[in-house]
């Protein structure tokens, strides 16, 4: 239910075009590793650096298809943005209940101020949920926080990844549509925290 592999980066908005682009022209295993190993496409200085992120960005393609792909690698930053998020909730079930639970009950209360004391709590829900959390590393609960509050800040789902105020995003009509085609109402509400 729950991995770490979103530590490998935040939203990495630009990288995931271009690699959404390679999925829409030929999403075969042997054209993601020539775009990522040969071509270089993520311009990353060692090859086990443009693996890791390659491997999170295709795994969080994955979760999507030809449609938002399309969102994704061509349309403007802010829409593909929101597009990248929707996979980045698939594919992280931490983010999504994160933002569903500790957000959704801080927009409820009207207290939009994020603490650590929330991330520290919801940590110990997860891990009632699953045991294998309970065997993280402090460091790696430190960066997944880190990560997640990255991921929400260029969301704009938070002011900043420091500041941690929850603010309200109009969520795009196209990927409402989206969404909608696909009967994803778990990754809607996870947008829609302030409706």
């Amino acid at each position: 239910m729950y991995n770490t592999e979103i530590v490998a980066g935040s939203l990495l908005i630009n990288e995931t075009r271009k690699l959404a682009q390679v999925m829409l022209n030929d999403s075969s295993v042997e054209a993601w590793k020539h775009a990522i190993l040969v071509d270089n496409l993520l311009q990353k200085k060692t090859q086990a650096t443009a693996k890791r992120m390659g491997n999170l960005i295709r795994h969080r393609l994955e979760m999507g298809e030809a449609p938002i792909w399309s969102l994704i690698a061509q349309n403007d930053f802010e829409l593909a943005g929101q597009a990248v998020l929707v996979l980045a909730i698939r594919h992280s079930q931490l983010l999504a209940d994160f933002m569903r639970q500790v957000m959704g009950l801080r927009v409820r209360r009207h207290d939009l101020q994020l603490t650590q004391k929330d991330w520290d709590d919801f940590l110990q829900e997860c891990a009632l949920r699953e045991s294998a959390v309970a065997g993280w590393s402090a460091s790696t609960c430190e960066k997944l926080y880190q990560v997640i509050l990255r991921i929400l800040a260029e969301s704009k789902f938070l002011t900043s990844s420091k500041e941690k105020k929850i603010q309200a995003v109009l969520i795009r009509p196209e990927i409402h549509s989206y969404l909608n085609n696909c009967n994803d109402q778990s990754t809607l509400a996870c947008l829609e925290l302030h409706q």
